[in-house]
C-alpha cells in the first residue's frame, strides 16, 4: 500500500506532511496529514488522531488548530484524515454539503448509492492505522482520539465502540446525539437506511458505555468509602483519577467527563445537539469554564499516553 508524499513542511523541529494512498475500503484515493516530531527521528512515537466536522478536509486541523508546537514537545504524532471518499462518481454526493463528500459521518454505509465508498469508520479504526504502523515510527497502543462536530460524533463512536483501542477520547462541539439533529439524522437515514433500529450500533452502544463507565466508578468509591472512610488517601486518589485535570472548554453547555480507564470528554457547546445521553445523565459531567482550543488538549492527551511534560 503505497503512500505518495504531498508536500513537507518543517515544523517546531518536526514535519508537517501531507501523504496520499489508495483506500481498500473507501474504493479511492485518500490524503491525510501527519505531524512528525524531532522525537519520531529516533524512536517510536504515541499516535493522535483529529476527526474533523462537515465540508472539513485534511487541511482544516492543520493550518488552524496550531497543535505542532504542542505536539513537538510531547513527542506526540498527530495525524488528520479526511472526512470522506473524494471523486467516487457517487450520484448525489456533490448535492448538498451536509451530505456526501465532506461529510462522510465516520459510519460504514449500508445502503446504495454509498455503501460501496463510504465506510470511514472502517477507514478511520483499521485500514488507516495499519498504513500509518507499517511507514512510520508509531506504537499501535497508546493512540488517541479527537475531534470537532461531525469528528466529535466520529471520535465518540470510534472509542466507545472500541473498548481498549484509544487511551482517551475527546469530542469538541461534538454532534454527539445525531439522530436528535438535522445533521445526522439526513446522514443516518441516507448512509444506514430508514430503519432506526440500524443505527443504534453508532447511537445506544455509545450512551450505555459512558453510563456503564460511570456507574461503575461510583460503585468503586462508594466500596472505597466503606472499607478506608471518607478521608482515606486510596478514596483521594480514585476521586482525583474520576475527576480529572481541569481542563479549558467553553460555551453553553462545556462539560467534561474522566470516563474510567484514562479516557475522556471534552464537549464544548453541542451544535446545538443536546444529546439524550448528556440530559439524562448530566451526573456524569462536572460543568468547567474558558475558552476551548484544540491544542490545549495535546498535553492532557499526553498525560493518558503516558508522555512526560517538556522542560
Amino acid at each position: 500500500m503505497a503512500l505518495t508524499e504531498v508536500s513537507s513542511n518543517k515544523s517546531f523541529g518536526g514535519f508537517q506532511k501531507v501523504f496520499e494512498h489508495t483506500s481498500m475500503q473507501l474504493g479511492c484515493k485518500m490524503k491525510f496529514g501527519i505531524y512528525l516530531p524531532p522525537k519520531a527521528e529516533q524512536q517510536k512515537c504515541p499516535i493522535l488522531y483529529w476527526l474533523s466536522g462537515l465540508t472539513c478536509t485534511e487541511q482544516n486541523f492543520v493550518t488552524k488548530a496550531g497543535a505542532q508546537k504542542l505536539a513537538s514537545e510531547f513527542g506526540i504524532i498527530v495525524v488528520a484524515p479526511d472526512t470522506s471518499p473524494r471523486g467516487c462518481a457517487v450520484p448525489g454526493e456533490d448535492e448538498n454539503w451536509d451530505l456526501g463528500t465532506g461529510a462522510g459521518f465516520y459510519v460504514d454505509a449500508t445502503q446504495e448509492p454509498w455503501s460501496k465508498h463510504y465506510r470511514m469508520y472502517s477507514y478511520i479504526t483499521a485500514e488507516l492505522p495499519t498504513v500509518l504502523q507499517k511507514s512510520f515510527p508509531v506504537l499501535p497502543d497508546k493512540q488517541s482520539i479527537m475531534g470537532h462536530s461531525m469528528g466529535g460524533h466520529g471520535a465518540l463512536v470510534c472509542c466507545l465502540r472500541n473498548p481498549g483501542l484509544y487511551k482517551s477520547v475527546s469530542a469538541f462541539a461534538p454532534i454527539c446525539n445525531p439522530v436528535q439533529c438535522p445533521w445526522g439524522h439526513k446522514a443516518f437515514q441516507n448512509y444506514l437506511g430508514a430503519d432506526q433500529d440500524a443505527w443504534k450500533i453508532y447511537l445506544d452502544e455509545r450512551r450505555m458505555a459512558i453510563i456503564q463507565s460511570w456507574k461503575k466508578r461510583q460503585e468503586e468509591l462508594t466500596r472505597k468509602k466503606t472499607e478506608h472512610g471518607v478521608d482515606s488517601p486510596s478514596l483521594h486518589t480514585l476521586q482525583r483519577g474520576y475527576t480529572g485535570p481541569n481542563i479549558q472548554g467553553g460555551g453553553e453547555g462545556a462539560r467534561m467527563a474522566k470516563i474510567g480507564g484514562g479516557v475522556a470528554m471534552q464537549c464544548d457547546g453541542m451544535c446545538g445537539c443536546i444529546s439524550e445521553a448528556y440530559s439524562t445523565s448530566r451526573q456524569i459531567l462536572s460543568g468547567i469554564s474558558g475558552t476551548p482550543a484544540a491544542s490545549n488538549s495535546i498535553s492532557f492527551r499526553a498525560k493518558y499516553m503516558g508522555q512526560p511534560a517538556p522542560p
